[in-house]
């Protein structure tokens, strides 16, 4: 479909209005302008100064970026700098041609009584209504070590998706309207004015400019809550779960680190290579670089703290090159498997010390195991009191449970009603109890080599001329009270 004039008579003003407004604050980036050419999706980039109106094809659906681009792909990981916001509203239906001069009305209407601040550009594109604000001051992609700006780019996207939930709020209500929420991302295009919009039959065109410029923080006054929240909310809590995950990990190499009895030579330098990859991803490189030289010491023979700082510098200027973090800096994203082989796990290590395990995981296992063994103690003296003449209420009266439980115990060990202990079991018995109370209570008691009782608490070690030497003042000695002798 060609269009009814072969040029929008104001198409070149409209153009040179929407691109300066969009690039005033252009810090020598790339920008792509896309188009159609015959059906066939071309793009190119060019940079703010060489824009010629001349290049931009005057055919049909004609686009370009609102944010700055490194080289001439439109991509997020590849964008250099962030200039404005852009809200679509999308007039799809039959009835379009009315629906958009109402949806341009709206948002006049939401200046007017303060609901939204005034756009920089308000662009009828045919068959819908896309809604810019540009920022005063361009936000940076990357801070200058090459790393994502986490800060800025995170208090942008807050803004952007509040002040999302506005225009949504203002034009929601209207027949026809509906709004694209897919254009908040970093790399889409917008239509440029003054070329055509063929599916509508109708030309872009400039609706309005304003060249009063933005801060975030003048924009987040009239933004409201996020229709994105429960986006944004799974976000949170993946977050909240790959940092309680990496402090699972962090956990399990210290553990691994002590049940080896510290000496992990043949694997030292791997385990702090793990320990600082996953420390850094949750407390950042410099208190990450800080715990790992305290890991390492803990060894029984260290590893040279150049090495530790030879394992860091490695890790910080690794670049993750696929999956989701991809492009991010600074760590590798190490899977459970390739942990094991690094760390030389076997399966009765990783059992032993609960590898993988959450805190609460480990905890849980823990008081299963508690439980287990009261459990254990409980069934054991249910059984002995049985066997030495008590019935069966008298021993739930006495242990603290039903009749029943009784019974069951008694039935799963396979103790019958005859089963009792004899007289003679029963003396040796109780006797061999005594013995071991006895025994519990005196292992806090130690003998000097003269054979002088005394309790461990005198057992006095201290350094004269650094010479170590035992300070020995038994009771006995002393004409204090000694412990007895067990026969």
């Amino acid at each position: 479909m060609q269009p009814a004039t072969s040029v929008w008579p104001r198409a070149r003003e409209e153009q040179r209005t929407f691109i300066e407004t969009i690039l005033h604050d252009d810090r020598d980036s790339s920008y792509i302008v896309a188009w159609t050419d015959s059906g066939e999706w071309r793009q190119r980039p060019f940079r703010a100064h060489s824009i010629s109106l001349d290049d931009i094809p005057s055919g049909e659906s004609v686009y370009m970026t609102r944010n700055g681009f490194v080289g001439g792909k439109r991509e997020a990981d590849l964008c250099r700098q962030v200039n404005a916001m852009m809200f679509d509203i999308d007039c799809h239906t039959a009835s379009f041609r009315e629906n958009v001069p109402r949806v341009i009305a709206a948002i006049d209407g939401a200046v007017a009584n303060g609901t939204l601040p005034q756009p920089n550009l308000v662009v009828d594109t045919g068959r819908g209504v896309q809604v810019y604000f540009v920022l005063a001051t361009s936000i940076s992609f990357r801070v200058s070590n090459g790393n994502l700006n986490d800060m800025g780019l995170a208090y942008f996207k807050d803004v952007e998706e509040a002040l999302a939930a506005t225009v949504r709020g203002v034009v929601e209500h209207l027949e026809g309207a509906q709004f694209d929420a897919s254009v908040l991302d970093y790399s889409r295009v917008g239509r440029i004015p003054g070329t055509f919009n063929p599916k509508a039959k109708r030309w872009c065109t400039l609706v309005s400019a304003h060249s009063a410029f933005y801060t975030l923080k003048e924009l987040k006054k009239f933004g409201s809550k996020s229709p994105f929240s429960k986006v944004k909310r799974a976000q949170k809590v993946r977050a909240k779960r790959k940092k309680g995950l990496l402090e699972a990990r962090l956990g399990g190499v210290e553990r691994l680190q002590k049940h080896r009895s510290f000496d992990c030579r043949g694997s030292r330098e791997n385990m702090c290579f793990v320990y600082y990859n996953t420390a850094t991803q949750i407390y950042g490189p410099d208190k990450a670089l800080e715990i790992t030289h305290e890991f390492n010491e803990r060894f029984t023979s260290p590893l040279p703290p150049a090495d530790i700082e030879q394992i860091a510098r490695t890790v910080d200027k690794t670049t993750v090159l696929y999956g989701e973090h991809r492009g991010e800096q600074g760590f590798y994203p190490l899977r459970a498997a390739t942990v094991i082989e690094k760390l030389f796990m076997t399966n009765k290590e990783m059992e032993a010390i609960s590898f993988f395990g959450t805190k609460r995981q480990r905890d849980r296992a823990a008081q299963r195991a508690r439980n287990q063994a009261a459990k254990q103690d409980r069934d054991t003296r249910i059984v002995r009191k049985f066997r030495m003449g008590s019935t069966q209420q008298e021993i739930a009266d006495e242990i603290g449970c039903s009749k029943r439980t009784v019974a069951n115990v008694l039935s799963k060990n396979g103790v019958k009603r005859g089963d009792r202990y004899s007289t003679k079991d029963k003396f040796d018995l109780v006797i061999g109890q005594k013995r071991e109370n006895a025994i519990s209570r005196h292992t806090s008691w130690l003998c000097d080599p003269r054979g002088l009782g005394f309790p461990q608490s005198e057992l006095n070690v201290g350094v004269d001329g650094g010479e170590k030497h035992v300070d020995e003042t038994p009771y006995g000695s002393s004409g204090g009270f000694s412990p007895p002798l067990l026969t």
